[in-house]
């Protein structure tokens, strides 16, 4: 019980400090600011000390099934920090993000260079929301945000497709990695993963083009032009990515867990097949 709590607080604290890091990395705006970052972080560190604390989760899927979950925060973390340091002055960005940082994030733009690519859209948008002029660092932080989403995501596939996520973890308990889906209403259970995986992934391909579309025709809903500062610019960026990156490795993990069942059912109707022949 003592080491679980230490978990939890050690993944809390973790939370906090990628929450804050763009308010430190890109410091700008008035005190009200600041004090307002902190109280997301704040609220952001105790629903994940609540969540890990207890023997099951209330609201977070997958928590016993790693590492699903360290996977989305590893990107989030990943993206946020990046885009945290490129888009400061080169000046006052670290040596290293001058000496590995920035080839990657070069290579990331040049692979996404061609029309409609989804940093495109979202530079186009940046363009169009009174931001002022697109810069080399707007066009790196974005398309790396984009390929670390894609390299997650197709991390998780290979550790369903390659390696038997979850089933070589042991046995996977249902109830307890989705809490949020009850098996015994409506339709089949795989009937209803496999609609609710189709559906996230259409989701997942089709956001990072529709967002900044919707977010153009929504302009001035959210944020007044010209109030999108740095750390307004980090978390869209990081929203932009991760939110579909999410959707993706939900729809393969629902796909995964429909699968097994399929196989657990088909292996219980063969026994119960050789039973009656014998």
């Amino acid at each position: 019980m003592f080491s679980q709590l230490l978990n939890a607080l050690a993944r809390a604290i973790l939370v906090f400090t990628i929450v804050v890091f763009p308010a430190l990395a890109a410091p700008s705006g008035p005190a009200a600011d600041a004090y307002a970052v902190l109280l997301l972080a704040t609220v952001a560190a105790v629903f994940v000390l609540l969540e890990y604390s207890g023997p099951a989760a209330s609201f977070l899927e997958f928590r016993h099934a790693p590492p699903f979950n360290r996977l989305r925060f590893g990107a989030t973390a990943l993206v946020t920090v990046a885009a945290s340091l490129l888009l400061v002055p080169p000046a006052s960005a670290p040596p290293l993000a001058s000496q590995y940082l920035y080839p990657l994030a070069q290579a990331s733009a040049a692979l996404f260079d061609w029309p409609y690519a989804p940093p495109h859209l979202f530079l186009n948008w940046l363009s169009a929301s009174g931001l002022g002029a697109v810069t080399q660092q707007h066009s790196m932080a974005v398309s790396l945000a984009y390929a670390l989403a894609l390299a997650t995501a197709g991390l998780f596939f290979i550790l369903v497709r390659l390696f038997g996520w979850p089933a070589r973890l042991g046995a996977f308990n249902l109830w307890l990695n989705l809490p949020t889906f009850d098996p015994t209403t409506g339709e089949d259970v795989v009937q209803r993963l496999l609609s609710t995986a189709r559906l996230n992934l259409i989701l997942g391909i089709s956001l990072p083009f529709l967002m900044p579309m919707a977010a153009q025709m929504l302009a001035g809903l959210v944020l007044p032009s010209g109030t999108w500062g740095p750390q307004s610019l980090i978390w869209g960026i990081t929203f932009w990515s991760i939110m579909p990156l999410c959707l993706l490795m939900r729809a393969i993990a629902l796909g995964r867990v429909a699968q097994m069942i399929q196989t657990k059912r088909a292996r219980h109707h063969a026994g119960a097949g050789v039973l009656q022949a014998t």
